[in-house]
């Protein structure tokens, strides 16, 4: 952990001089600290849209699995950083509690092996980052993020089997 620390400033320190002088390069501006709304990105309002929206469509969602047509808070978005809300205004309430079931039921079954074997820790320790990050960001939304997810939990899976049979 030392050595990525070290390693981390060291990066840090090589790319702070070769930063742009343009707010759309830097980690924090100004005026990201005005509000609640601002400190989040716009995520606040974006979920706020998002709730009131799926409200129109409670029980099924508007099926498009993106917010990009259904929710506009002065810009668009293709999907609302929540996989619960992305959920719910894609599926509705009906799809997002089995869509929400069979991933506990996922985590359920494969937490006991990636947690057990050490071989397998960093692998839990991804998939569980990425399903964490779901509820701030669009894991569960984008190809890349699902592919790695999907991948993490058949890995997790098989080893579970091999386990139990051997």
């Amino acid at each position: 952990m030392m050595r990525v620390a070290v390693l981390s400033a060291l990066a840090m320190g090589l790319a702070l001089p070769l930063l742009p002088d343009h707010p759309d390069f830097h980690l924090y501006v100004a005026g990201d600290g005005q509000d609640a709304n601002m400190v989040t990105g716009g995520r606040l309002a974006l979920w706020h849209a998002t709730l009131a929206r799926w409200r129109d469509a409670p029980l099924f969602g508007w099926g498009s699995g993106s917010t990009f047509w259904e929710v506009y808070v002065g810009w668009t978005h293709t999907q609302p950083h929540n996989v619960v809300l992305q959920f719910l205004i894609s599926w509705g309430l009906v799809g997002a509690v089995g869509g929400l079931w069979l991933l506990g039921r996922a985590i359920g079954a494969t937490h006991r092996t990636g947690i057990g074997d050490a071989r397998l820790l960093p692998l839990t320790g991804m998939l569980y980052a990425l399903l964490f990050m779901s509820l701030l960001e669009g894991m569960l939304h984008y190809p890349r993020f699902i592919m790695m997810i999907a991948v993490g939990f058949a890995v997790l899976f098989a080893a579970r089997e091999r386990a139990t049979a051997g």
